[in-house]
């Protein structure tokens, strides 16, 4: 079963190399089961890989009535199979993580989630009809505090990460520790810079994004926020005679 991280919802199952939709010998659908007690379950696997030392394996949990998530083995060579339930090659993942550098277990569980969210919600979103919006639009950023600012963003489908700029980020609370994730050096045309990347929700046309952004210097710039293409998916983006 692939599940997607962010939520603990199930999206694809495999039956000996092929997609199944229904449960075998059953009509229980497999897809869309939220699992319950997820983050306890992210955290347990955490944990367990953190006391073997493996560095990578796969671990085993099921869900006791009573007790919860419980450990049930670790491997060392987990199968490859969770590849094609996933709908992503195992390689691009770990090339994502391998110089992050994990402070703790609740660490570790947001940037899983950061990371490799997205695929369920795309794909509701998609099912919940196209939205039509402009290079320009207004959105609703969550604070941290649960207080909502309206800025003008620019969408951008050249940039595949949404960026913030630092300035107001400082100033509305999003570079607090824990809504930091990582920070990492970013190549651009005007050289190397080293940016935090933290989490970010906003509204976008009437539609609310969980992601990840990363924090930029754009003073002098018009538009205080861009969003990327990856939290695109769903809208058609309606370039503009001006924008031309």
């Amino acid at each position: 079963m692939g599940v997607d991280i962010a939520t603990g919802i199930t999206t694809k199952a495999i039956w000996h190399g092929e997609e199944i939709v229904f449960k075998p010998g059953t009509e229980r659908k497999l897809r869309g089961i939220k699992i319950p007690g997820w983050n306890s379950i992210l955290e347990t696997a955490v944990d367990a890989q953190d006391a073997s030392g493996l560095g990578y394996a796969g671990v085993d949990i099921v869900i006791h009535p009573e007790k919860g998530p419980m450990v049930l083995e670790l491997n060392a060579q987990p199968g490859l199979q969770i590849q094609l339930a996933n709908g992503e090659g195992l390689k691009r993942r770990l090339e994502r993580v391998d110089d992050l550098a994990v402070v703790d277990k609740d660490h570790g569980v947001m940037i899983a989630r950061a990371l490799f969210a997205g695929r369920f919600e795309n794909r509701k979103a998609l099912e919940d009809g196209i939205k039509t919006i402009k290079n320009d639009e207004t959105i609703k950023i969550i604070l941290p505090n649960r207080k909502k600012v309206e800025v003008v963003a620019k969408i951008d489908t050249g940039a595949w990460r949404s960026s913030i700029d630092k300035t107001f980020a400082e100033k509305n609370g999003l570079l607090q520790g824990n809504n930091i994730l990582w920070t990492k050096v970013f190549k651009s045309s005007l050289g190397s810079e080293e940016r935090s990347v933290i989490n970010l929700s906003f509204y976008l046309a009437g539609r609310r994004i969980d992601t990840i952004a990363s924090v930029a210097n754009r003073k002098g710039l018009k538009r205080v926020c861009i969003i990327g293409r990856r939290d695109l998916q769903g809208f058609l983006v309606k370039v503009e005679d001006t924008a031309l």
